[in-house]
């Protein structure tokens, strides 16, 4: 995850030349070179906070380890070829 900020400190929409170069560099997906639709909240104790649409979504899944553990993933690697790899 990477954010961007402004020259006051607060979170600003990557520019789309920062999206297209995260993009080359794998930290987002091609398909969210958009920014996300967001909406800036702030609660009556001054907390912040920002609303963002689906695009900015991601599944997780709950992947068995072989040691039957439980992890949180984005893709769930077979046990078999994860213990190959070791």
């Amino acid at each position: 995850m990477k954010a961007y900020v402004d020259e006051s400190g607060r979170l600003r929409e990557p520019t789309a030349q920062e999206m297209a170069e995260a993009a080359k560099q794998g930290s987002v997906p091609a398909s969210q070179t958009k920014p996300a639709a967001r909406k800036e909240v702030r609660l009556p104790d001054g907390t912040g906070g920002v609303i963002l649409d689906e695009s900015t979504q991601e599944s997780l899944k709950a992947c068995v380890q072989a040691d039957g553990s439980v992890v949180m993933q984005h893709t769930c690697e077979d046990a078999k070829s994860k213990a190959g790899k070791q």
